[in-house]
């Protein structure tokens, strides 16, 4: 019986091996456009109209995600007074004997203190040889 099963799955598997060989995939060559979005059949045939209204959409988009990550650095703040949070750290940037330069940077990018994997790895990374 268990000979069987075994055999029959093995028919059927190479059933589909041989209905699956006869598939082609028809090859389009199409060239993108100067944003390098290809264009299929749906979209090639948009009217100015149509792509005002994805513009405006996506300009849209774009400033809910910039405002949703601007708003959010209270929070980074609060966990990196929480010891138990990865991103704790009893150090300051200064503890970690970094060039002025990249010190004037961070602090410029807006970083007050650096979590417990910056504490670790940025001497290493930026150790002289």
């Amino acid at each position: 019986m268990a000979s069987d099963s075994w055999a029959l799955a093995v028919d059927q598997q190479e059933a589909a091996v041989t209905s699956i060989s006869n598939l082609q995939i028809k090859d389009e060559r199409v060239k993108p456009d100067t944003n390098g979005v290809i264009k299929t059949n749906a979209t090639a045939e948009k009217t100015d109209e149509e792509e005002k209204e994805d513009k405006a959409a996506q300009s849209l988009l774009n400033k809910l995600i910039r405002s949703n990550l601007v708003d959010n650095t209270n929070q980074v703040e609060v966990l990196q007074r929480d010891p138990k949070s990865p991103l704790y750290s009893v150090k300051s940037f200064e503890e970690l004997r970094l060039k002025p330069q990249l010190l004037q940077g961070v602090y410029a990018m807006g970083f007050n203190r650096p979590s417990k994997i910056q504490e670790n790895a940025l001497p290493m990374m930026l150790a002289e040889p």
